[in-house]
C-alpha cells in the first residue's frame, strides 16, 4: 500500500502536535524534559503546539503521511540556527508548558545548538514521529524516503539527532551514521544521538 505525503500547513499545526505528542510520550529524552506521566502527553501536545509554528513551520517543509499518523519537520540549510531573539520571545510558552523544567530543556538545546555541524551546510530533521497506534506500518520511513529522495538530486548531506537509542537503527537503515552521543543532566540522564548522513 502506497502512503500518501502531503506538505503540512499551520492549518494542520493542531493535528501535527498530538501526532509527536503521542510518538514522543514515551521518549526517555522528552520523558525527561516531562516527567509526570499522567500530564505528558498534554504537555507535549502543548509543547509541539507552540513551537512548531515557530522553530520549523515557517519553512514549508513539514510533511504528513495522510490522516498524520506520521509527521516530519525539516529546516533547510543554513535555518536550524534560532537567533537569540526569538528564543526569547518563545520564553514565556517553554515556560507554559516545561514549568520548572525549562532550564534543563534550554540547557539541553543550547548542547545540541553547539554541537550542530556547520559545514557543509545540510538539512535537518527537526522531528520525526508516528503516532502510537500507527507505528510498524512503514509511514516514517515513507516520510523519510520521500524525502532523502529529493536531498539526493540536491546532492546535500542531512544532519538530525535521535532522542531515543531505539530509533537509531531506523535512521541507520535509511544511511545516517552515528556521531559523538550527548548526554544530559548527569550520569543518569538521557543520551541523544547525532547522526549524520552523505550527500549522495
Amino acid at each position: 500500500m502506497t502512503t500518501e505525503i502531503t506538505k503540512a500547513t499551520v492549518a494542520d499545526n493542531p493535528r501535527l502536535a498530538k501526532t509527536w505528542a503521542s510518538a514522543f510520550e514515551n521518549d526517555p529524552t522528552f520523558s525527561w524534559f516531562f516527567t509526570n506521566p499522567k500530564t505528558r502527553f498534554r504537555k507535549l501536545e502543548g509543547f509541539f503546539g507552540y513551537t512548531a509554528p515557530r522553530m520549523g513551520l515557517e519553512f514549508d517543509e513539514t510533511y504528513m503521511s495522510d490522516g498524520c499518523g506520521a509527521a516530519a519537520m525539516w529546516i533547510p540549510p543554513d535555518k536550524w540556527k534560532i537567533p537569540m531573539g526569538q528564543q526569547l520571545r518563545m520564553m514565556p510558552g517553554f515556560v507554559r508548558w516545561a514549568g520548572w523544567r525549562t532550564p534543563r530543556m534550554m540547557g539541553a538545546l543550547t548542547k545540541m545548538e553547539k554541537a550542530h555541524p556547520h559545514d557543509p551546510p545540510s538539512w535537518y530533521l527537526l522531528a520525526l514521529g508516528t503516532q502510537q497506534d500507527q507505528q510498524g506500518k512503514g509511514l516514517g520511513s515513507a516520510l523519510m524516503t520521500d524525502m532523502l529522495h529529493r536531498i539526493d538530486d540536491e546532492g546535500l548531506p542531512a544532519y538530525l539527532e535521535s532522542s531515543n537509542p531505539r530509533n537509531i537503527p531506523f535512521y541507520a537503515r535509511h544511511g545516517f551514521v552515528e556521531r559523538e552521543p550527548m548526554r544530559f543532566g548527569g550520569a543518569d540522564g538521557p543520551v541523544v544521538t547525532p547522526m549524520w548522513r552523505e550527500a549522495r
